[in-house]
């Protein structure tokens, strides 16, 4: 029984977070990738037929694209998809 209790003692100080670590904040690339996942897995806009008039996959998709091709850094740099 002691070492049980020893054992879920020794579990739960392993489960502490680590105080540093943030995930960083959500950029404009990120918010289109959410839209169009909402859009065509989700279907949000058969839910709301407004949003049909403005194309939510297809315009979070040209947005996404032409983000990516405009920020070219860190992660993101075309020559690391090679």
């Amino acid at each position: 029984m002691a070492e049980l209790i020893r054992a879920t003692r020794d579990v739960s100080t392993m489960a502490v977070p680590v105080s540093g670590s943030r995930t960083p904040p959500w950029d404009l690339l990120l918010v289109c990738v959410a839209v169009y996942l909402a859009s065509s897995i989700g279907r949000v806009h058969q839910l709301f037929p407004i949003l049909n008039l403005f194309r939510p996959a297809l315009l979070a998709t040209v947005l996404a694209v032409g983000l990516y091709l405009l920020q070219q850094y860190g992660r993101r740099r075309i020559g690391l998809l090679r």
